[in-house]
């Protein structure tokens, strides 16, 4: 599966947490995922996550912890959607060298090179 397009905006609460864009993501002009694309500042970078999570219980610890609801078995995939995704927040929003140097575009610019627009 290749990424097809990308669709990102800056959160309005992008200064104060983790989750600095949100967005979608196609794959093959078929699958259409939701995306968020996180960054805490430090030398870890920036990286995606889908919203739709589950609580679970750790049965080994106990604990709580969020598991994706959707679950990319292609490491080969999910590594490619990484590298788009993260690559074009930080080009368009994380730098701010975007197509429109507006945090509140809606312009998407698809893997072909075309513009694409929500309406």
């Amino acid at each position: 599966m290749q990424v097809t397009n990308i669709n990102l905006f800056k959160s309005n609460f992008a200064n104060e947490g983790v989750v600095k864009a949100y967005g979608s993501v196609e794959l093959d002009n078929t699958l259409v995922l939701d995306v968020e694309v996180c960054d805490k500042g430090g030398e870890d970078g920036a990286w995606f996550r889908f919203p739709m999570t589950k609580k679970v219980k750790d049965k080994a610890t106990g604990q709580d912890k969020y598991l994706n609801r959707v679950y990319v078995k292609d490491k080969a995939v999910l590594q490619s959607i990484k590298d788009e995704l993260v690559g074009k927040y930080e080009r368009e929003i994380k730098f701010g060298s975007g197509p429109s140097g507006d945090t509140g575009s809606t312009a998407s610019t698809s893997t072909d090179g075309q513009q694409d627009f929500p309406f």
